[in-house]
């Protein structure tokens, strides 16, 4: 009987984890989103042109909304 609940232990633990990466990995997005829709407002981007930033990380999100806007 232990081995079972062992088992479904770790499954549970497993599902768990997967669960909390899926929930950070939306959060990162969402945060991407909110700094390229700021970057693209503060220099007056186009949707277009917004939609052209691939950076990641505000910096680096800023600096090529910066190169865009020349």
């Amino acid at each position: 009987m232990d081995h079972i609940s062992d088992k479904v232990s770790r499954a549970l633990a497993a599902a768990e984890e997967a669960q909390r990466a899926r929930d950070a990995q939306r959060a990162q997005r969402a945060d991407r989103a909110y700094l390229v829709r700021d970057a693209a407002d503060r220099y007056g981007l186009s949707d277009a042109l917004a939609a052209r930033i691939t950076a990641d990380g505000p910096t680096a999100i800023q600096d090529e909304a910066r190169r865009l806007a020349v």
